[in-house]
């Protein structure tokens, strides 16, 4: 598809920043790729259906995809970086292009960031089932969520007259207002939205009566998002010094911005659940001696065993049931029938019920 882009648009050379730039966000989104398979992957072979945040999760990584093919084809086209006045008298035909690519990429970036939003804030109320708070604020934010995303509908057609004028600027009469503005306003909502998906679930792990490095752990797990905030923060520094009207010329690096933040927006959603099938592939027999290895030293003790970690459980003072091994938390979470009793009392399922 990109060589044929390429081919479209006439480009016989490459720029190095053209080709690190695409190397950059084609590895992101790979990641995205395979974060998702792994997450998805327990549910195929258990048989198990997928659950609500899961649909999110898929969603988002579609739009993702479609943000970046979006983004290949400007930075591959050849007028990243030039002016739109030279676009106008050597190439109007590829200016019109890039005007259009331009318009459904911010519809794009924000439909993937929404599902990304969605997919983490309908995790929540599954980890943690017993707070009603938690799940009430959780509501509240997807409200606020979709009310950003109608911003963005409404604004991206409605801030030109008519509509066609987004990319046909030779239209007699024509107008847009405060386009800029609209970018810079959405950039900070969604970056104030990641900030709070954040800290949303920090005070109840910080509550949690375990030990001070396995409480810093898993809420370094749920704080990988924060490389999703200092992306969105990024971006919107660089909209505040941005030239909408001479769009090209610094194209590139927002479109950079644009692939980043979906994507890492999808690892930081899949991570928390990637334990489960990071163990699974540990126990297939090509990775035989790193388990062998993990294990080796180990003393025996009392407890339950799941899969290679033994475990016991500790009550939160919060009336959060945790195991001891922090990372049997996700992985035990749901059964194939949806959660048990006991993961409605607290995260996870009780170690008695995992013997079994």
């Amino acid at each position: 598809m990109f060589l044929t882009a390429v081919h479209f648009f006439g480009v016989m050379h490459l720029s190095s920043v053209t080709v690190s730039t695409t190397v950059g966000v084609s590895i992101t989104t790979v990641l995205a790729v395979i974060a998702t398979s792994l997450r998805l992957w327990p549910r195929w072979t258990e048989k198990e259906t997928l659950r609500v945040h899961d649909y999110w999760a898929i969603a988002a990584l579609v739009l993702t995809l479609a943000v970046y093919s979006n983004a290949m084809i400007q930075i591959l086209g050849g007028g990243v970086g030039r002016h739109v006045y030279d676009l106008k008298e050597s190439d109007p035909r590829l200016l019109i292009l890039y005007l259009k690519l331009f318009t459904s990429s911010h519809i794009l970036w924000s439909s993937s960031n929404v599902c990304v939003k969605f997919s983490a804030l309908s995790l929540y109320p599954v980890l943690f089932h017993p707070i009603k708070k938690l799940w009430n604020y959780c509501r509240c934010l997807m409200g606020i969520t979709v009310a950003y995303f109608i911003i963005v509908l409404v604004g991206s057609f409605l801030l030109c007259h008519p509509v066609e004028f987004n990319w046909y600027k030779t239209i007699q009469g024509g107008w847009c207002k405060n386009q800029n503005l609209l970018y810079l306003t959405t950039g900070i909502i969604s970056l104030a939205i990641d900030a709070l998906i954040v800290v949303l679930p920090l005070p109840v792990l910080f509550g949690l009566q375990i030990r001070p490095t396995k409480k810093f752990v898993i809420a370094c797990v749920f704080s990988v998002r924060g490389l999703v905030c200092i992306l969105s923060f990024m971006k919107v520094l660089w909209l505040v010094h941005w030239d909408v009207d001479d769009f090209t010329h610094e194209l590139g690096l927002g479109t950079v911005y644009s692939v980043l933040e979906p994507s890492l927006g999808v690892v930081a959603t899949c991570f928390p659940l990637l334990l489960k099938p990071l163990k699974m592939i540990l126990r297939t027999r090509c990775c035989g001696y790193i388990k062998r290895a993990i294990n080796t030293g180990k003393s025996s003790r009392t407890g339950i065993q799941y899969g290679n970690a033994l475990s016991d459980t500790i009550r939160g003072g919060n009336g959060i049931l945790v195991t001891r091994e922090w990372e049997v938390i996700f992985s035990t979470i749901e059964s194939r029938d949806g959660p048990t009793q006991d993961a409605k009392l607290g995260l996870g399922r009780t170690l008695e019920e995992q013997s079994a």
